[in-house]
């Protein structure tokens, strides 16, 4: 009786961090995932973080933390990220878009470096004042708040 008390504590142990696994990977996946490639046309392509190469996008691609987007001659992506800004990107251009917290001001912070051509980005009201969007250019970084606007970089 008792070693059959003992092998069912041992399986529920087992059972518990076995799920306790599996809502971690869930849990790290939907915080990586935070937007989504809303409109493509032409040649897009997308970069993750954890890799080096860029692969052809699709419509409806899930966006990750620190995914670089490229576009090539007459191509343009619209990446949607929920109740925070959608951003366009125009042709010939590399974008990257990532988010992070500012801990001196204890804000979050998705941030959008331009590397060249075009961004125009449509900022929804942030119901939070703690958030922000950060754009960054290699000669300047802008932080915008409830408005649209565009950015240019040659390259």
């Amino acid at each position: 009786m008792r070693f059959a008390t003992i092998l069912l504590s041992l399986l529920l142990m087992c059972s518990f961090f076995t799920c306790s696994k599996e809502d971690s990977k869930a849990a790290e996946k939907a915080v990586t995932s935070f937007g989504r490639l809303t409109f493509m046309i032409g040649d897009v392509k997308i970069k993750k973080a954890d890799s080096k190469e860029y692969i052809s996008a699709k419509l409806n691609q899930k966006i990750q933390v620190s995914t670089t987007i490229m576009t090539a001659l007459e191509s343009k992506a619209v990446v949607s990220l929920p109740g925070v800004a959608d951003f366009s990107i125009g042709e010939n251009s590399k974008v990257e878009i990532s988010k992070t917290l500012i801990k001196k001001l204890n804000r979050k912070a998705i941030v959008c470096r331009n590397y060249q051509g075009s961004l125009f980005a449509s900022v929804k009201k942030i119901l939070k004042k703690s958030n922000v969007v950060l754009i960054i250019t290699p000669t300047a970084t802008a932080a915008i708040r409830g408005t649209s606007f565009e950015v240019f970089v040659d390259p």
